[in-house]
């Protein structure tokens, strides 16, 4: 390979490896931003035979295919829209939506890869997905997603027999792989919830639609953004009318200050748009979904939320795009701490989390805590939250994790140990570090107890 995994990249490695003894298919999960393709591609590598990565969106078959070619030094094919990958390949990045239309699925035999990779595979319970899984059937599958979590709360058990690994957004803060979080809540006058139906586990959109583009609302949006936000800014919204008007709104204030893309712009402008953005030229991009997965950007350091939800899936995709620290920042330097000191001595010394807050009444709108504090009591998630409010009310971000920490010493609470487990190697060739893993981890514990029967 070209590249060098990380510790906890090379555990992840290696709970696919050995879930792979045992069961057909495994899932990885492992937060934004911590380098999931990587993982995916590393194990392509390995797998003794060919791959097939399959993703949802342009960017992402995009995004594997450079990978791919770069991890096992030959031409990945392509298998999207027009494009059409040569049987032979070693290794095919793939459109779903492609690789399930007729014609396209039965180019391959069913024993045409060793190993079939489902990227975001929190889609992988649909139908389409379920034909490309069920024709390649003597294939191990991989599943890697950033929260396992659905928000139609239909279970991915049917898909994925066993979680290899686990890795989330508190463990890659913790190991200076992810910047900290800023925690700032606006309460917005007016804005009201707490009538809105809930669908599907979140909002209903068309209503939460009604109440987020009411134009003193989108000002107020604007104007918390303008005095808030720090950095280059990515701005969730509900519709397309809401994230146009709040563009509108900013450079209003400021020329040139924001943008605004949806997924029926022509994929060409939406680029020219992110470069632009990337270079500097607007400091805000405002956006419906777009940007919730496949888009890299370690240079974005604000989300807004204007989109309020209920889903933990939702609110974790969207504000894992600022989680990145720059680039190239922490790579090469050993220790947690060095990494986090390496982090706040940087441009970029953590991500903003701006949250518009109003009467939400009996729904209980997700935030950075339930991101952080999952493994956490209630009470203690709930007490975090005020703490963040009273600074907010003030005018002050709020550290999340330092929120977590009071809270857990004022409810007497001591948090879950992380497990550090060093000079695990079960395997002969690839395994050297378990560092920060989830001790929850069905894989990890496995892992563990099967190296120490063969050392006793």
């Amino acid at each position: 390979m070209s590249f060098t995994l990380r510790p906890y990249q090379e555990a992840a490695v290696a709970g696919a490896e050995l879930a792979f003894r045992q069961h057909r298919s495994a899932l990885v999960v492992m937060a934004t931003g911590l380098g999931k393709t990587v993982v995916a591609t590393a194990l392509a590598g390995r797998c003794g035979g060919r791959a097939l990565l399959v993703a949802h969106r342009e960017e992402l078959v995009q995004q594997a295919r450079s990978k791919l070619e770069s991890a096992l030094g030959q031409p990945c094919g392509v298998e999207m829209a027009t494009e059409r990958a040569p049987v032979e390949c070693q290794a095919v990045a793939a459109s779903v939506q492609t690789l399930a239309s007729p014609g396209r699925l039965e180019r391959f035999t069913p024993d045409a890869f060793r190993l079939v990779i489902v990227d975001e595979a929190h889609h992988a319970t649909a139908r389409t997905w379920r034909r490309v899984l069920d024709h390649f059937r003597s294939a191990k599958v991989l599943g890697m997603t950033a929260t396992p979590d659905r928000t139609d709360g239909r279970p991915l058990g049917g898909i994925f027999e066993t979680v290899a690994y686990q890795y989330d957004i508190l463990n890659g803060i913790e190991g200076g792989w992810l910047v900290p979080i800023q925690q700032q809540f606006v309460r917005v006058r007016g804005l009201d919830f707490s009538r809105t139906t809930i669908k599907a586990g979140d909002f209903d959109q068309g209503e939460l639609a009604k109440v987020m583009e009411i134009e003193a609302h989108c000002h107020a949006v604007a104007s918390a953004t303008l005095q808030y936000a720090k950095g280059p800014t990515i701005l969730f919204a509900v519709t397309v009318r809401q994230a146009e008007k709040i563009a509108e709104i900013l450079n209003r204030h400021r020329e040139n200050h924001a943008k605004w893309i949806c997924g029926d712009l022509p994929r060409t402008k939406r680029r020219t748009i992110l470069a632009g953005f990337e270079a500097g030229e607007c400091k805000v991009v405002s956006n419906v979904h777009v940007l919730s997965e496949g888009y890299d950007g370690p240079f974005v350091q604000t989300i807004v939320m204007a989109r309020p939800t209920l889903s933990r899936l939702i609110y974790t995709q969207q504000i894992g795009r600022a989680l990145r620290p720059l680039s190239g920042l922490v790579d090469g330097i050993r220790g947690a701490e060095a990494r986090r000191q390496q982090i706040a001595r940087s441009p970029k010394p953590h991500a903003c989390v701006l949250d518009l807050t109003g009467n939400s009444g009996r729904h209980k709108l997700i935030t950075t805590a339930d991101v952080l504090g999952g493994r956490d009591d209630a009470r203690v998630v709930e007490l975090a939250k005020s703490i963040a409010r009273r600074a907010s009310q003030k005018g002050e971000a709020c550290d999340m994790l330092a929120a977590l920490k009071e809270a857990r010493r004022r409810k007497g609470i001591v948090a879950d140990a992380i497990c550090r487990v060093r000079d695990v190697s079960p395997f002969p060739r690839s395994m050297r570090i378990l560092e920060f893993a989830d001790p929850h981890a069905p894989a990890v514990q496995q892992w563990i107890q099967d190296y120490q029967s063969t050392t006793t």
